[in-house]
């Protein structure tokens, strides 16, 4: 077996969850990719990187992208952003007031240590209650709710669906747009 179709293999697995029927992308980490790979010593990382490069490289005729999910830092492999956006419905369709809480709950997460409490997401959404929304999103597996139910975390599946990079960037433009506009007040 050669090393791309280890890495095929490797980055394409997903695992069937039980609760919706629906399969949810593993990709591997590092570690995993090295161990199948057979790559050893301290130039192994470096010896994945140029490997993963070039399969890159490779794939990308076919609209392919080798990307980390920032919230588990697994490697997996998908289509690129035209295809995705041709064949995936968008999940907010008809449903801002679904995207505008992830936002928030996405936005307290990254700034409170990736836990957080569900009267903080209700107080800035300035809703009498979100417990549906939230509902919502855990059913799309992008968000967990403790069994308490008072404690919100991010599940590491939004990470394969959502660009976090791109988000970051916007909301810090956008921070810097309002911090521009006090300034010349």
């Amino acid at each position: 077996m050669n090393e791309y179709t280890i890495l095929m293999y490797l980055l394409t697995r997903t695992k069937q969850i039980i609760s919706n029927e629906k399969n949810e992308i593993i990709g591997a980490s590092e570690e995993e990719l090295c161990n199948h790979l057979k790559f050893t010593g301290k130039f192994a990382k470096i010896q994945l990187h140029e490997l993963m490069d070039q399969f890159s490289k490779s794939i990308s005729i076919f609209n392919l992208q080798l990307k980390q999910n920032p919230f588990n830092f697994r490697w997996y492999l998908t289509q690129s952003s035209e295809i995705e956006e041709f064949f995936n419905s968008n999940p907010f369709s008809g449903k801002p007031r679904i995207a505008a809480t992830l936002c928030t709950v996405l936005s307290l997460c990254l700034t409170n240590s990736g836990k957080i409490d569900i009267n903080s997401v209700q107080k800035i959404r300035n809703k009498k209650d979100i417990r549906n929304d939230l509902l919502e999103l855990k059913k799309l597996n992008f968000i967990n709710i403790e069994k308490e139910g008072n404690q919100v975390t991010i599940n590491p599946y939004l990470g394969y669906f959502m660009d976090i990079e791109g988000f970051l960037n916007l909301l810090e433009n956008e921070i810097r747009k309002k911090n521009l506009k006090k300034a010349d007040e």
